[in-house]
């Protein structure tokens, strides 16, 4: 789980580099443009609370730590993990939201169907974000061993190969009491079933839960437009960053466009669960 967080410097280095690819004219663009800058009527700093500006991505993934840390205050750090789906490829980012919007059904319910069957599935809850990896076509073959078994069994969608392919997944801290991650993973990898498609990881033991929690929110909203190839990160190109980021906000001008809440049955707190040192 990578725990790395954008320097400001790097935080206005992306934003510049969005503002010079970005069409003159769009809303979206003169909102990012006054974005940090002073208001006129008073001494706040202006906040356009774009999904795509890196500005505001940082102040949002704040409020959704403090959220998160607050909904499972009196949960144990051993019921809770990072489950990661990958869900698709698509060779447009606009083809993603349609998708997005069906895999959210899709995951909806398999939970009722898994707990229809097992009665622990009904008190597991998550908070899942999307997330995508593009990919040159010309890189297929300098991906991961993982990455390449799971394009192989899902296939590429039709391409002119000159735009990226983009790998789209979501990100989700589950807290999963009565069942151990294992079987998640494997309830899961029922519904989604192609190869290396679910992953679920348990939180570190070493760390305080609200730690756990927040490197998890973290990294699930990161903003770093990078691809990881051959080991080497590598910058998105301007182009890529305005397509996805300006499909966002043709989706939806909210972070709600990005983020599904999966609330389970609340299980009755135990007084020994209180005094539990992995808090």
């Amino acid at each position: 789980m990578s725990r790395v967080e954008l320097s400001n410097e790097d935080r206005d280095r992306y934003h510049a580099r969005m503002m010079n690819k970005l069409p003159d004219g769009l809303a979206f663009k003169e909102n990012m443009k006054l974005c940090g800058k002073p208001r006129l009527t008073s001494d706040n700093k202006f906040k356009c609370r774009k999904v795509g500006c890196p500005k505001c991505r940082y102040s949002y993934i704040s409020r959704e730590q403090k959220n998160a840390i607050n909904r499972y205050e009196h949960a144990s750090a051993f019921d809770m993990a990072l489950l990661t789906i990958n869900l698709g490829i698509v060779a447009e980012t606009d083809a993603i939201w349609d998708r997005w919007v069906a895999d959210r059904k899709k995951m909806r319910y398999a939970i009722r169907a898994l707990a229809q069957r097992r009665t622990p599935w009904l008190h597991l809850s998550m908070t899942a974000y999307l997330d995508v990896f593009p990919f040159a076509y010309e890189e297929v073959t300098s991906l991961g061993v993982k990455q390449k078994e799971y394009i192989a069994s899902v296939g590429l969608p039709a391409s002119d190969h000159i735009r990226p392919y983009w790998m789209y997944h979501l990100h989700a801290l589950v807290h999963h009491p009565r069942l151990d991650w294992q079987a998640v993973r494997d309830g899961l990898a029922n519904h989604f079933s192609a190869p290396h498609q679910v992953h679920v990881e348990p939180l570190y033991r070493d760390e305080l839960k609200g730690d756990n929690i927040s490197s998890v929110i973290a990294y699930a909203n990161k903003y770093q437009p990078v691809s990881l190839i051959k080991g080497c990160e590598r910058d998105w190109s301007s182009e890529w960053m305005a397509d996805y980021f300006y499909s966002c906000e043709c989706f939806s001008d909210s972070y709600k466009s990005i983020r599904m809440q999966i609330n389970g049955k609340i299980l009755p707190v135990a007084l020994g669960d209180l005094l539990r040192e992995d808090k």
